[in-house]
């Protein structure tokens, strides 16, 4: 099974297996998904265990949001991440910064969602995090056909089934959920067959795995696909069919979504009775159970079968829709009913009022697209901060694996002086055996002389170095002239943190004189006892 929340290895004993059952909890019985997450936080607090603590808060916040309470997430959330920036957790913090992105979504904040979606790609991308990439990617692409920006939907959905596909996750309920979203956006551009296809494949694949309310959810997207082509009564059977699974689930949310598009489907066959029986119902159960959101919502549609009937009784329910709308701050909602009022009162010739509301809804979209322009600005300049900061970071990490990559050089040349050494000191014994008047053997034994010092290629390895720290050797000269010129040669290696038998082997010295020198040195350089030499070399 793929977890909603992935489980940091880290987790362990029996907060993890509290953590299991929310996530188990969330495919097979939602009402149990809270309950069960505030279990596991609790008990992490009283283990004390702060990491814990956190991971189980975001699935706190997570169920939460399911629930309705989407203002509590919020905060919840950006407590989280701010924790978890100090922290330097940045898997964590992308979660958080997903999450959020996810709740500002259901509100329909779909500025600040974009805004922490993109956030939080930018962070999964860094870390390579493939499957949390494409997952995200996904939810971007929601907001994106939620704003009709449909072609960058498709093809920012395209992409994540590539990233899908390069984490092995085709065939998966990962690879299905994006099939899910490109059957939902063909079918808001007009291709229904197409969605349809789509639906079917991922109604195939749940199926198998029986996962009912999943099931359920499908069947009404395909009821939808029908409506959307204005053939209700196909969509109605899709419909009563989502219905029949969800009632064996406790997927309350997706129960109130089935309703409502059941009581559309009726409104647009003129079968007000049947329609109002279903929205009354998807009323009653947003009362007891769901948030404020879902409740806003089930008045508006519940408005519109009203002003289908040129019913006055869709006023009230508008205006009471707008007082939820503004109470929870969503700015989308509240300019759909404006112009609904609007329009409804222009029709009932209340030119005055009518105008009221146009007015109103006229400087909500003032407010939105400058809150459009303010968004895009601040997450561009978090983007450049982030990348130059990342950037800063990659050339360190090159820096510190070049530098490895010339200390493991160093050690080599030692090695090679050893074994030259060892592969000297063995052919003297043999040379001993044959007097010095044989042919060659005086010219044999001069070039043993040579060896191991004159034998190592000091010319590579000052190139390597002068690669990778260019201005080392000038600025050591400059700033210390009274340096000897064999200091001068030891300077790159004390940089390089080589211990004094290492490079008393490279230059053919004894350790004590390496010790003289780098005394020397570091009487040169003005460094107190308490100062380390590599590191003060380090800085030039």
């Amino acid at each position: 099974m793929e977890h909603r929340n992935v489980i940091d290895s880290r987790i362990k004993g029996h907060l993890r297996i509290l953590l299991e059952k929310a996530e188990l909890a969330y495919d097979q019985d939602r009402s149990h998904y809270y309950s069960i997450a505030r279990e596991a936080f609790d008990y992490a607090k009283k283990q004390g265990d702060e990491f814990g603590e956190r991971v189980a808060l975001r699935v706190v916040a997570d169920a939460s949001s399911y629930l309705g309470n989407i203002r509590e997430a919020i905060v919840t959330l950006n407590e989280l991440r701010e924790a978890n920036e100090k922290e330097n957790e940045f898997t964590e913090l992308a979660l958080d910064t997903e999450l959020l992105g996810e709740c500002h979504r259901l509100i329909h904040d779909y500025h600040q969602a974009e805004t922490e979606f993109l956030h939080s790609i930018h962070l999964f991308e860094q870390h390579d995090l493939l499957y949390f990439l494409q997952r995200v990617s996904g939810r971007l692409a929601t907001v994106y056909f939620e704003t009709n920006r449909y072609i960058e939907s498709v093809e920012l959905l395209y992409r994540a089934k590539e990233v899908a596909k390069k984490a092995g996750l085709e065939n998966t309920r990962s690879w299905n959920r994006l099939n899910f979203l490109l059957g939902i956006v063909s079918g808001i551009i007009g291709n229904h067959s197409e969605a349809r296809e789509y639906f079917t494949q991922v109604l195939s694949f749940e199926r198998e795995f029986g996962n009912v309310f999943t099931v359920a959810s499908i069947l009404c997207n395909i009821g939808v696909s029908f409506a959307d082509q204005s053939e209700d009564a196909q969509a109605i059977e899709y419909f009563l069919q989502a219905l029949e699974l969800n009632l064996l689930s406790p997927d309350i949310m997706t129960r109130i979504s089935i309703l409502s598009n059941i009581a559309e489907s009726y409104s647009s066959l003129g079968n007000f009775v049947e329609a109002e029986v279903r929205i009354s119902e998807a009323y009653r159960i947003s009362m007891e159970e769901a948030g404020k959101h879902s409740l806003c919502n089930i008045l508006h549609i519940w408005a519109k079968i009203k002003i289908a009937q040129n019913d006055e009784a869709a006023v009230a329910l508008l205006q009471q829709a707008l007082l939820i709308s503004r109470e929870i701050n969503d700015r989308e909602e509240e300019r759909e009913l404006l112009i609904d009022l609007s329009e409804f009162h222009n029709k009932s010739g209340n030119f005055e009022i009518a105008l009221k509301y146009y007015r109103e809804w006229h400087d909500i979209i003032l407010y939105l697209s400058e809150e459009k322009l303010r968004s895009s600005s601040h997450l561009q300049e978090k983007l450049q901060i982030e990348q130059r900061i990342q950037a800063e970071k990659i050339i360190t990490l090159k820096l510190e694996s070049r530098e490895k990559e010339l200390s493991h050089q160093a050690i080599q040349l030692v090695t090679q002086t050893e074994l030259l050494a060892k592969f000297r000191d063995e052919l003297r014994e043999i040379v001993r055996k044959y007097p010095s008047t044989e042919p060659g053997m005086r010219e044999v034994k001069e070039k043993l002389k040579d060896l191991p010092c004159k034998s190592i290629d000091w010319e590579e390895f000052e190139k390597h170095f002068s690669g990778l720290h260019p201005e080392f050797t000038r600025n050591l000269a400059n700033r210390y002239p009274n340096l000897t010129p064999m200091q001068m040669k030891m300077c790159p290696l004390l940089r390089l943190n080589l211990k004094s038998y290492e490079i008393a082997r490279l230059f053919c010295i004894t350790e004590r004189a390496v010790e003289f020198h780098r005394l020397n040195i570091r009487k040169k350089l003005s460094l107190a006892k308490e100062q380390n030499l590599a590191s003060a070399l380090g800085s030039l």
